[in-house]
């Protein structure tokens, strides 16, 4: 028999009540009355602006993400008279720019965010704890678990743990009760979690097999990824699968049913919350090329990261209201973060994706895709 205490202690801060989510209207500010208002064309590009936010702009090495009607920014400094690094989020304004509010955590070696519906969960996978917090940054809790990787439910009521041995526990945070799915599963490795998916590897204990498949947060069904290729990495995104493989070829596609052929140093990514594949490649002088494909592989947009002391660090975030990208890249002038915003409406020249189609020998009766 299971005990709960194996898998996960909790300690609530205060008393969170899952399942009763509250609506949440988010507005987002039209272009002439947010931070976009005093965009001005980035470098050499005709597509690609650069974004004043003096919150950005003083440090270096930001990773960004969208939390409602805001900007996330996440970031470490070092301080050098006590001699300790903090780990900081900062809640930013798209009206202004400014800094709504702040997380500080101190000495915190291996952060990892989840963005959900209503909250912001930030991970010390060394220390495997998982802090909650509200809208306003505030901390309303943290909780112990005994392995590196899980995955919240966008509405903060689960927490799905992956364990070695024992398939996938489901933590019910309102109930306090343990369930599991996948049980024939061992040696789970999670990939790539992406908004209400997550992706991972498993080995199967029947076939002894390694398969891949993806995870659905909100319902807790799992899907089986169906092509029997070894893949390294694995995305998902509105019934389409881009699987990695060690050849450094690419598969894609619902079933998956077509390999991806490109040239030289390229790879590829899957921006699932605008439905885009995204392509990063170099140019002569190995400065980024990132190339935008919607869902079928037609061409969208490109642009050249021409004028920056490294490549992109993290993915571009989305926002539909703005159809358009914001990222953040290392200035040459004074090693610090600039906020971009890559401009998807802006008209350019490209090619599509180019397709094979993938040899119909891995189609089997055990192959084919599964819900539990």
């Amino acid at each position: 028999m299971r005990k709960l205490f194996l898998l996960i202690f909790s300690v609530m801060i205060l008393l969170l009540v899952n399942g009763c989510s509250r609506s949440v209207k988010i507005i987002i500010p039209s272009i002439e009355n947010s931070i976009l208002a005093n965009r001005t064309i980035w470098s050499t590009t005709e597509n690609v602006y650069e974004v004043p936010v003096e919150a950005i702009e003083k440090v270096q090495g930001s990773e960004i993400y969208r939390f409602q009607d805001s900007l996330l920014s996440a970031y470490y400094v070092y301080d050098s008279e006590v001699k300790k690094s903090f780990y900081y989020v900062d809640k930013i304004s798209l009206v202004n720019g400014e800094v709504l509010s702040s997380i500080q955590i101190e000495d915190m070696m291996t952060p990892d965010i989840q963005v959900l519906e209503e909250y912001v969960v930030v991970k010390d996978i060394q220390k495997k704890t998982a802090m909650v917090y509200d809208t306003e940054l505030q901390l309303i809790a943290q909780h112990q678990f005994q392995e590196d990787s899980y995955v919240f439910s966008l509405d903060n009521s689960k927490v799905y743990v992956f364990t070695d041995s024992l398939g996938i526990q489901v933590v019910d945070l309102k109930n306090n009760t343990v369930s599991s799915i996948l049980e024939n599963a061992r040696d789970i490795s999670v990939l790539e979690v992406s908004g209400n998916t997550v992706t991972f590897t498993y080995v199967n204990v029947e076939s002894l097999r390694r398969v891949g498949a993806m995870l659905e947060l909100s319902s807790g069904s799992v899907q089986e990824y169906s092509d029997e290729k070894s893949v390294r990495s694995l995305e998902y995104m509105n019934g389409m699968w881009l699987g990695g493989l060690y050849t450094n070829e690419y598969v894609y596609g619902s079933d998956p049913c077509k390999r991806l052929v490109f040239e030289d140093a390229k790879s590829f990514s899957l921006l699932s919350d605008a439905g885009h594949i995204l392509c990063k490649g170099y140019n002569e002088e190995w400065q980024s090329i990132l190339t935008v494909f919607d869902s079928e592989g037609e061409y969208v947009s490109s642009v050249e990261l021409v004028g920056t002391a490294n490549t992109l660090m993290y993915e571009p975030v989305w926002f539909e209201e703005y159809n358009g990208y914001f990222m953040t890249l290392m200035s040459e002038e004074d090693g610090k973060d600039r906020l971009l915003f890559w401009d998807m409406s802006v008209e350019s020249d490209g090619k599509d994706l180019l397709f094979t189609s993938v040899e119909e020998s891995r189609v089997s009766d055990s192959s084919v895709s599964k819900q539990y």
